[in-house]
């Protein structure tokens, strides 16, 4: 039963925000030197950093093949507990120091 007459539609024919203008999303990014690639869901070490990033996606600027962002899900620890600290976070490919091949 619902407690209100409001419908729940999603708007699928809205236009693409400036940022989606500037950059597209792609699956995987291989980095050289590292033995995975980068893709969904996979851990990563960041150089100079404390704390486990969880890839949530890959943005790559669309005018310039070059750069990319991570959008990662940082982590003060491994597995989540009650004191644990979480925040979403942007890093850049170089700044990658370890790619697990842990993948959740």
């Amino acid at each position: 039963m619902k407690l209100t007459k409001r419908k729940l539609t999603k708007y699928t024919d809205r236009e693409p925000s400036a940022y989606q203008l500037i950059w597209e999303q792609i699956d995987e990014l291989p980095i050289e030197g590292k033995r995975y690639p980068l893709e969904r869901g996979r851990l990563i070490k960041v150089a100079n950093e404390r704390g486990w990033y969880k890839v949530k996606s890959i943005m790559q600027m669309r005018e310039d093949d070059t750069k990319y962002e991570i959008h990662c899900w940082w982590q003060s620890t491994k597995l989540m507990m009650p004191h644990t600290k979480g925040e979403f976070r942007t890093i850049r490919p170089e700044h990658v120091k370890h790619v697990t091949g842990d993948i959740s």
